[in-house]
């Protein structure tokens, strides 16, 4: 809350300073920022990062933007819980490998160079589908650091000669990772393009739409239902369950925490639990309305729900938007409380995002192009380039330097 404040209080203060003082309108945007490093007292860029604070902003309105020379700078917090997360999910992936290497190799024969390059390519595929920036960065990493790691594996001694009860480990946790695989593959071979319409109960959704686009809200909304998991095989059911929601709770929370889910920028907060052995639940704050929500999740995610609610009893085993808005609307339950920290009225994940680029552009940004870039944000959201075209921007800037 203090970073997104803070975010938010710099990028009024600089607004303000460029609105009212002529002068530094008619410098260009390198020298602007430049300008603005320097009332602002920023830190070194090469120093840890820093986000701003004022003593006024600690009152829940502020009326007037602080002077740029009073504004503080604090360490900002890293984040240890997504380090942890991301630990543990590279340790899954690493014993994951192992185990499906040794498992291919002493069960079936197959050649444990081969395994481990498609299980490269996995990595790749995973990482590269699902990063929201720097896709194929982050594919290739996540490929070559898996592939390093089943190679450090494999120059142990135990592991490169196992003991048969370290064979029989592999093969159970073989098992789990391929009832997640096999699952998905039964799930995404199930799903019907479309299903019959089932009789829709008006009333219901007239109630839960007279609740939705509020003013009281302000530009949000939220969705809270509650699924209950089949009775047959349920044991099944549940553990399959239990293992993907893990899994993805890793994963998401180590690659989709900019409030972009795929290719879904409207997402404050979503969460699956099962409460209990046989029910799901999913609550959720999104921006705008419903409807726009709803079509943007089931339009990027259709196989995605899928694989979450498969498993439930009503769920309808389609890909078709249209029924599963239905489907929504007949799981879903009025929220009795909803709670918003002043800090986020107005403000869209898009906003907060865009204020935070323009904190670290302010610290760390360099060359004209990303000073453009910069001062482009205070009147819109521009689409940031790939690390890749960054490089090539940066690089051509500097031989046009030299020449």
């Amino acid at each position: 809350v203090e970073e997104i404040k803070g975010d938010y209080e710099l990028r009024r203060s600089i607004a303000h300073v460029i609105e009212t003082e002529e002068e530094l309108r008619n410098l260009s945007p390198l020298e602007l920022r430049a300008r603005v490093r320097r009332r602002a007292n920023c830190p070194h860029p090469l120093r840890p990062l820093w986000r701003p604070w004022h003593p006024s902003w600690d009152e829940e309105r502020v009326n007037v933007p602080a002077p740029l020379e009073e504004i503080q700078w604090l360490r900002d917090r890293w984040p240890w819980d997504r380090a942890w997360r991301f630990l543990q999910l590279t340790a899954i992936g690493w014993l994951g490998g192992i185990a499906i290497v040794m498992t291919m190799e002493h069960c079936l024969g197959a050649p444990r160079t081969v395994v481990s390059f498609l299980l490269s390519l996995v990595a790749f595929a995973l990482l590269h589908y699902s990063s929201p920036d720097a896709r194929v960065v982050r594919g290739v990493i996540a490929a070559g650091v898996l592939w390093f790691l089943l190679w450090l594996a494999f120059t142990i001694p135990q592991i490169d000669q196992p003991h048969s009860w370290l064979i029989y480990g592999a093969v159970a946790t073989a098992a789990l990772i391929g009832l997640i695989v096999l699952s998905y593959l039964n799930i995404v071979r199930s799903l019907a393009p479309t299903r019959p319409f089932p009789p829709v109960d008006a009333q219901r959704v007239r109630t839960l739409l007279d609740a939705e686009d509020q003013p009281r809200h302000s530009i949000y909304n939220h969705v809270a239902g509650l699924s209950v998991l089949k009775e047959r095989f349920r044991w099944i059911r549940r553990l399959r369950t239990r293992l993907v929601l893990f899994l993805l709770n890793l994963f998401y929370r180590t690659q989709f925490v900019k409030g972009q889910l795929l290719t879904i920028p409207s997402i404050h907060f979503a969460q699956w639990s099962l409460v209990d052995d046989r029910r799901l639940l999913f609550v959720t704050n999104y921006d705008g309305g419903a409807d726009s929500y709803l079509d943007d999740f089931f339009d990027s995610l259709a196989k995605g729900v899928a694989f979450i609610w498969h498993d439930t009893t009503i769920f309808p085993r389609t890909t078709d938007p249209r029924r599963l808005k239905l489907w929504v609307r007949q799981g879903q339950t009025l929220a009795g409380v909803r709670y918003r920290a002043a800090v986020y009225d107005g403000l869209t994940v898009g906003d907060i995002n865009n204020n935070t680029y323009i904190r670290r552009r302010l610290l760390r940004g360099q060359g004209q192009a990303s000073a453009r870039r910069w001062l482009r944000r205070f009147a819109t959201i521009p689409v940031e380039p790939s690390l890749f075209e960054r490089f090539l921007i940066w690089l051509l800037e500097r031989l046009r330097l030299r020449n």
